[in-house]
């Protein structure tokens, strides 16, 4: 069994040491793609092993990706931000989850625990499952200008949820500092995509939740809304989320919106997630 782990870097001298340090210790060969760094991103992670290649960056993350795991030979594929590290049992952990599941045809993919952080070793600002471990060999692409969902081509992901390992990764992405610009970013992308109706059943949501990020209730309400009509988002693992969005916004608006209405929310979304 052969693991490759894969980063997508843009001057991220500051992170891409510790992201490849926390998972060296399992991986059989690591993947770089760097999109137009003007740091030392690049010879940082030469110095670790990494196998660098570069590619012109046109507004897409899943571009990007998909060229990594064109490049990665691994029957395992670990795919970490820059800004994401192991934590230092996860290596590990992950070794036998994988030797167990490796066999096991019913899952592709594996759910890890984010802990999105204010720095690095900073507070939590928030924790949710994400996908950053799957089977290789192109059997999974990257979908999704921005926020990109790795998926089978029949648009499914049979993900394990390991109870009896702990595997959990930091993210430090979400920091006070760097934030709104890096929200700012992604609303435009997410933007143009709906401008070319390249609308998935996560646009919406994510539409919601940067919105959120920037304090923009109306803006946050009106997506929420809109993700929660999406059938195929229902059966996300963040279904549950744009109910906290909504709800949180209607009660800071709530000279505009009459308690019976918020209720109506928060009793809905107890029913369906109680």
């Amino acid at each position: 069994m052969k693991i490759s782990a894969c980063v997508i870097t843009k001057n991220e001298s500051e992170n891409i040491r510790r992201c490849l340090e926390s998972i060296k210790s399992i991986t059989n060969e690591i993947v770089v793609v760097d999109t137009g760094s003007t740091d030392n991103t690049v010879e940082i992670a030469e110095s670790l092993g990494a196998k660098v290649y570069f590619y012109d960056w046109d507004n897409n993350f899943s571009n990007a990706k998909n060229y990594a795991l064109d490049k990665a030979t691994g029957d395992w594929i670990i795919f970490l931000d820059a800004d994401e590290y192991f934590d230092a049992n996860t290596p590990k952990n992950l070794l036998h989850v994988l030797k167990k599941l490796n066999d096991n045809n019913r899952f592709d993919a594996i759910l890890f625990k984010m802990y999105n952080t204010e720095g690095y070793s900073g507070r939590i600002i928030s924790v949710n499952p994400i996908v950053r471990a799957f089977r290789g060999h192109n059997k999974i692409r990257f979908f999704g200008a921005v926020h990109e969902q790795p998926l089978n081509k029949d648009n499914t992901l049979n993900a394990a949820n390991i109870t009896d390992y702990s595997l959990i990764i930091y993210h430090t992405g979400y920091s006070t500092s760097i934030l709104p610009e890096k929200v700012s970013r992604n609303l435009e992308i997410l933007k143009n995509e709906i401008a070319d109706n390249n609308i998935t059943s996560l646009t919406y949501y994510y539409m919601s939740s940067m919105n959120n990020n920037l304090n923009n209730s109306e803006e946050t309400i009106k997506y929420a809304l809109l993700a929660l009509k999406e059938p195929e988002f229902a059966k996300t693992i963040m279904a549950y989320q744009p109910y906290v969005f909504l709800i949180d916004h209607m009660v800071k608006l709530q000279d505009k919106y009459m308690f019976e209405e918020i209720e109506k929310y928060i009793e809905e979304a107890i029913s369906r997630f109680p």
